[in-house]
């Protein structure tokens, strides 16, 4: 039932930084961080992160920060998405009881890691204490798994232990030897930690290294279950990475009646940030739904459908933008009316509203044909051209841009504009030019033939421009003369009239 629940809660979340280092700790790069630095009293992203999930789950926010995770490293980000995961299951789902947990698999591989505590000041588990309570629950599951292990952990918390050279550990041990009458055999002992966080770390190394269990539960107070189980799930996705073993599952824990109230969220929020090495920020802003943007064709064939449009929701912080086309609602298009017209789009979430407005025209089907698209990619930087919708389409659903609307092209086949592209440099060159054609080619620049056609002289001017600081992607191509003065005036080379688009006189 858990992992089912757990499966559900994975397609929940969107996963929408910080580098894993090895053993129990993260590491972080100086250009990861935000405020004062790593180690000088800045925070971490995955602070950040930690933060949003302890102030209330926040979605949006949630997202934009493991994207910027996943921006340094994938890995980081699948084992936080997973730790959010896990997370939610234990603070939303996770049943934390004072019986012996349930549905336990193969026994024999199977733990109850029991942590230490409840000692009194001769370095004894009194009767009554949180240390009996806790060992007497260890024993109720050793005698319904009696194939199980018991594994305590703890050092040597106080003075008198530390007198006594005694561990948490053994004090607990001789109690559920001597007054439970449980086979010592049955019973690992760590003992050097003084702190759950050293609880998780050492105890895992020593289950991943030295034996051969496969699952564990943890078994501590009621109030400590939850952390301890946070704790012990996230080391063993570290160390299950770190070791390349598979990992050991983490079943639901159980805890013996104490004070269920003492710990919260911000105890596991505290605890899950020391174990990974992250600060977590004292405050962080919220987002907001600021706006929206919108992309899509601008030219609509009379008849159609209500124009598809690419809608993004763009938040307050860092202005995060999500894709949120489909649940958008686009207004105030006739396509069966001819010319221009503005559409409006709205869109809300819970966290506000917005519209945008996008021109576009209605034109007679035949037109399509000479449509010429432009899109861009974000990542590259190159804007690509074609006069088939199918591949601007495809390209679109990648990831690219919908710009629209570029020119259009002649229904004449006398002036060829060639089409080339460097596997190199990942661009695109067109040119009218058969000697360039051929240069470029002889330079081992893949002739992709003709892309389309241009207008003689009379059409509409389609302006060149080179950017010579740039290593790919460095021509440029508008029918806009401000734009490319605008790309002339930052340092673009003017390279003229590239070639020439047919004056469809839409208006």
């Amino acid at each position: 039932m858990k992992k089912l629940l757990k499966a559900m809660l994975a397609v929940l979340i969107s996963v929408s930084s910080v580098l894993f280092g090895t053993g129990s700790t993260v590491s972080v790069k100086a250009d990861e961080t935000e405020g004062a630095g790593a180690g000088t009293g800045g925070y971490t992203t995955a602070g950040e992160l930690i933060y949003y999930y302890r102030e209330g789950d926040i979605q949006f926010d949630e997202q934009r920060v493991l994207q910027k995770i996943q921006k340094y490293s994938q890995r980081d980000h699948d084992n936080w998405v997973k730790i959010l995961d896990e997370w939610r299951y234990i603070d939303n789902q996770m049943n934390v009881s004072d019986e012996v947990p349930e549905n336990i698999g193969n026994e024999s591989t199977h733990a109850f890691v029991l942590l230490g505590g409840g000692v009194d000041a001769s370095g004894s588990i009194p009767d009554g204490g949180a240390g009996a309570g806790r060992c007497d629950l260890a024993y109720e599951c050793a005698m319904k798994y009696p194939k199980s292990r018991i594994v305590i952990t703890g050092g040597r918390t106080t003075s008198v232990l530390r007198k006594e050279k005694k561990s948490e550990a053994q004090a607990m041990k001789d109690y559920l030897v001597n007054e439970k009458h449980l086979d010592p055999n049955r019973i690992l002992l760590e003992e050097a930690s003084t702190s759950t966080i050293a609880n998780a770390i050492n105890t895992m190394k020593m289950l991943y290294e030295d034996t051969d269990i496969r699952s564990i539960s943890v078994i501590t107070s009621d109030y400590h279950v939850r952390r301890g189980t946070l704790l012990f799930y996230a080391q063993s996705l570290f160390d299950s990475e770190e070791m390349g073993k598979p990992m050991i599952d983490v079943y639901d824990g159980a805890g013996s009646v104490d004070d269920p109230s003492k710990e919260g969220i911000y105890a596991e929020a505290y605890a899950i940030a020391s174990l990974t090495g992250n600060r977590i920020p004292s405050s962080m802003p919220v987002s907001y739904l600021k706006s929206l943007k919108l992309e899509g064709d601008n030219i609509v064939p009379l008849g159609s459908t209500v124009p598809y449009v690419k809608t993004y929701a763009v938040y307050s912080v860092e202005n995060y933008t999500v894709d949120v086309t489909g649940k958008a609602t686009v207004n105030n298009i006739d396509p069966t009316k001819l010319g221009k017209q503005t559409i409006t789009v709205e869109y809300s979430d819970d966290l506000g509203s917005a519209e945008a407005s996008m021109d576009v025209q209605v034109v007679n089907p035949s037109v399509m044909q000479y449509v010429m698209y432009r899109v861009y990619n974000p990542n590259s930087g190159e804007h690509f051209f074609t006069n088939r919708a199918a591949e601007k389409d495809y390209l679109v659903s990648l990831g690219w841009r919908n710009e629209g609307l570029a020119w259009f092209r002649s229904a004449s086949d006398a002036r060829p504009v060639y089409r080339l592209y460097n596997k190199n440099g990942g661009e695109h060159h067109y040119t009218l030019s058969a000697g360039e054609r051929d240069s470029l080619a002889a330079k081992g620049w893949r002739d992709e033939g003709i892309g389309w056609y241009s207008e003689a002289e009379t059409g509409v001017p389609v302006y060149r421009v080179y950017n010579p600081n740039n290593f790919a992607n460095n021509h440029h191509y508008t029918t806009s003369y401000a734009e490319a003065q605008y790309l002339i005036s930052i340092g673009w080379r003017d390279e003229g009239i590239g070639w020439y688009g047919q004056d469809m006189n839409l208006s």
